[in-house]
């Protein structure tokens, strides 16, 4: 009966309940469901059932065990889809080499959540000090930063104009020309009045030329009894003075004039000619060559 295919025994199985599979003899009381007691021990192969035939209620529940089936031997298109479950195989009875390597290979389960963080390690030991380096290439010499000092003087000088545009009424004081070159330039003048006034203007020394511009100021300015010049050329009653400092570069011979002017609150041209100035510039040339 082994050659016969199990799906014409099961058929019958079911028709008339008389069944003989592998050698399993016939009963006057026949079973209309076979179990693994009626089949011998790996005599039944995939070869003796008819594709798609076998469903679960050919099969008692739990009585089927894998130790019944020659291994391999079965496929899925020996049964017939949705009608074998895990009641009509035997707990534990099925072994990892019975599903095929593919089936074995696509049991995966879903990839996990990532788990927590473990705690961090320990901190190292610290490495063992490198070596010294070796000295660095000296560096070359620089250049001196401060040379040639100029300092131009000029002679006391009334301030014609107060008030006004300063471009048609200022004074010039004295001009000199400036070489090509980098300057600290420190320019100031020592104001006092000509003669009795009551004006009280803000006084100013400015030097001006090509990309130089530099001005200095007083406060507005005090009222005394005592004006002029003394012999020794120096102020003989109030005076003030005003200082400005800054950097000035130039590319070329450069004509610079040193300038006095001044102006009033009301802007009035009241004190023009009873103030009077004397100017003085400091040129530093800056890393000079």
């Amino acid at each position: 009966m082994k050659n016969n295919r199990i799906g014409t025994a099961l058929a019958a199985v079911t028709l008339a309940g008389l069944v003989a599979v592998a050698g399993v003899a016939s009963s006057a009381n026949a079973k209309s469901q076979i179990t693994g007691g009626d089949v011998k021990n790996g005599t039944l192969h995939g070869v003796d059932i008819a594709h798609n035939t076998i469903t679960g209620a050919n099969v008692k529940t739990n009585s089927l065990t894998g130790g019944d089936i020659a291994n391999g031997t079965i496929h899925g298109v020996d049964v017939a889809n949705g009608t074998l479950t895990g009641a009509d195989i035997k707990n534990g009875s099925l072994s990892a080499s019975d599903p095929s390597a593919s089936a074995r290979a696509s049991l995966r389960g879903q990839t996990g959540k990532q788990g927590v963080p473990g705690v961090p390690g320990k901190q190292g030991t610290p490495g063992v000090k490198g070596d010294k380096g070796d000295p660095g290439t000296p560096g070359k010499d620089g250049s001196d930063a401060f040379v040639d000092t100029d300092v131009k003087a000029f002679d006391a000088k009334t301030i014609t104009n107060i008030g006004g545009s300063w471009d048609s009424r200022h004074t010039e004081a004295g001009s000199f020309t400036l070489e090509p070159g980098t300057y600290l330039v420190n320019l100031s003048g020592d104001f006092y009045g000509v003669e009795s006034t009551d004006a009280t203007p803000v006084l100013q020394v400015a030097l001006r030329g090509e990309g130089v511009a530099l001005t200095a100021y007083t406060g507005e300015f005090p009222t005394g009894t005592a004006f002029g010049l003394g012999s020794d050329g120096t102020p003989n009653g109030l005076e003030q003075t005003a200082s400005a400092s800054g950097v000035v570069t130039v590319t070329k011979e450069t004509p610079v004039t040193v300038n006095l002017f001044g102006y009033n609150g009301d802007s009035s041209s009241k004190g023009s000619g009873q103030f009077g100035a004397i100017p003085s510039v400091s040129l530093v040339e800056v890393n000079a060559k």
